[in-house]
This record gives C-alpha cells, structure tokens and sequence, in this order.
C-alpha cells in the first residue's frame, strides 16, 4: 500500500482528532503550500516539521508517522491523535 502524501496525511490526521471527513476541513493552502510541505516532509524519518492547522499542532516525521495536538488543549501538549489510520 502506498503512503498517502504528507500534506494529505496532515489533512487526515486532523480530520481523523476532529471526527469529521477531511472535505469537511478549511483547506490546507490557506495555512501552507502543500507541494511545500510534501518537498519538505522527510520521507525518510530524517527530521520532522510542525504546521499549526485548523486549531492543531501536526508535527510531520514522515507520510505515517504524524502527531496532532490540540493547541487550545487544557495541559500544553495533550495529544489528541498520532498516525495515520491508527
């Protein structure tokens, strides 16, 4: 199976916190430039970058291994969703 793109995953992350279909979600450009984060997005595991999106901190590793924190989250850093379909 293929790994989706990581500015898809970043979409589905955050869609899968908030419980709803990632049409359902402000689009990702109004935020960041996908094909930027796709360029950037190590797809190795040899780095990782953080995109604030629709209320959330996605920290990007690679097209699977992604965090979702909420930034208005009670205790800072209260994770709220990791990976991708998990």
């Amino acid at each position: 199976m293929t790994s989706p793109r990581p500015s898809v995953a970043v979409v589905e992350a955050v869609a899968n916190a908030e419980g709803c279909d990632p049409l359902d979600l402000p689009p990702l450009y109004d935020v960041v430039d996908p094909d930027s984060v796709d360029r950037l997005c190590p797809l190795n595991g040899g780095g990782e970058i953080t995109i604030r999106y629709h209320g959330y901190a996605v920290t990007v590793r690679d097209a699977e291994r992604i965090t979702v924190e909420r930034l208005d989250a009670p205790e800072a850093g209260t994770q709220v969703a990791a990976g991708v379909g998990q």
